[in-house]
């Protein structure tokens, strides 16, 4: 019990000690691991939440994208109409433009679309 104690503690000590240094290369292979995990986003910086038609008492996304005002919804969708990428987006996706209900553009420059 003591040898198997003491061979425990000494393969954590020497996995421990290993350098943690990441080059370009480590970081591609964990991008790509990430990938294989957690399947390829369909277009970089787009993300949809997706927000049922009773989702008023759904906590997942603010008020002003669960009861959009109609001045917000017509912004969006003219957004996406007039953005190519957008409209190619919400093709692949069998979005209905009228079915997009906001847009919120994050920090980054990606885009939030809130649908249903």
């Amino acid at each position: 019990m003591r040898r198997l104690t003491a061979l425990a503690l000494a393969a954590m000590a020497l996995s421990l000690s290993s350098p943690l240094a990441a080059s370009a290369n480590d970081v591609a292979d964990d991008t790509a691991a990430g990938n294989i995990i957690f399947g390829r986003p369909l277009e970089p910086g787009i993300n949809v939440v997706w927000l049922s038609t009773d989702s008023r008492n759904d906590q997942r996304a603010p008020v002003i994208y669960r009861d959009p005002s109609p001045e917000t919804r017509a912004n969006a969708q003219s957004e996406v109409m007039s953005d190519p990428m957008l409209r190619d987006f919400i093709a692949r996706r069998h979005i209905a433009p009228h079915n997009v209900l906001a847009i919120e553009t994050a920090a980054n420059g990606g885009k939030i679309l809130f649908a249903r």
